[in-house]
């Protein structure tokens, strides 16, 4: 259990870069696993994993694609 939601949070960013199409998914995921490793492994990681998780979810889940502008012809 102790390195169950660090995996799971490296894997989550790992296919927020792999399959932007499910990143909202991935994102509540990694989210909910960073909030996790506050009980599970040492508040967090000392606070800095869970804080550096949480926003990282967070910017993946409030990002959108820019645009994409009609080519020439």
């Amino acid at each position: 259990m102790r390195y169950a939601l660090p995996l799971l949070m490296c894997g989550c960013g790992v296919l927020l870069l792999a399959a932007p199409r499910g990143r909202r998914a991935a994102a509540v995921v990694g989210v909910l696993a960073s909030l996790g490793s506050w009980v599970a492994s040492d508040l967090g990681g000392f606070l800095l994993g869970m804080a550096l998780g949480i926003t990282g979810g967070l910017l993946a889940l409030g990002h959108r694609a820019a645009p994409v502008a009609p080519g020439p012809g």
